[in-house]
């Protein structure tokens, strides 16, 4: 009965710390970063990737993709405190609340603030039929720094599926 009763509480134990371990977007994979700022960097990360989508292949149908968004009705809801519009707020207020951020949470911030600013460059190509980076290699750079350096997984991806 004793060893019956080990194994079920092993099992048991297994059990809690395999569903403790879980990797859910919103819990941070990141020392020294909240769980709160974790979250709107990812959405800040994603955020600059769809609009980048969107601009590079000009699909007007979409350019408003973000106004269906959860993250949108809270900005809306957010805008009247920060006296703005809600597009200035969305996809979240990190960059508007003036808390007071680790120093690993202003890494990251800067960081995709240059990576806003890597994808703001771009032209006609040769054929003049589609707009492409003329800073590619700085973009991918910057994409690769933050997205493995937050350990961001394209699972976690909020936006993508408003452009589809």
């Amino acid at each position: 009965m004793l060893k019956r009763l080990t194994i079920y509480i092993l099992a048991l134990s297994l059990l809690v710390l395999a569903a403790c371990e879980k990797d859910d977007l919103g819990k941070t994979r990141v020392d020294d970063i909240s769980d709160e700022v974790y979250e709107e960097l990812v959405e800040w990360y994603f955020f600059y990737e769809t609009q980048k989508i969107v601009t590079l292949e000009l699909d007007l149908d979409s350019i408003e993709w973000y106004k269906d968004t959860p993250q949108y009705e809270q900005a809306a809801k957010n805008a009247e405190n920060y006296k703005a519009r809600p597009e200035h707020i969305f996809p979240n207020d990190l960059y508007l609340r003036g808390d007071d951020y680790t120093e690993t949470e202003n890494y990251y911030m800067k960081k995709l603030r240059e990576f806003d600013l890597s994808m703001r460059v771009y032209d006609w190509d040769e054929s003049g039929e589609k707009l492409v980076l003329l800073n590619e290699e700085e973009y991918e750079e910057l994409r690769d720094e933050i997205k493995e350096g937050l350990k961001i997984k394209d699972s976690d991806d909020m936006f993508g599926k408003y452009i589809e």
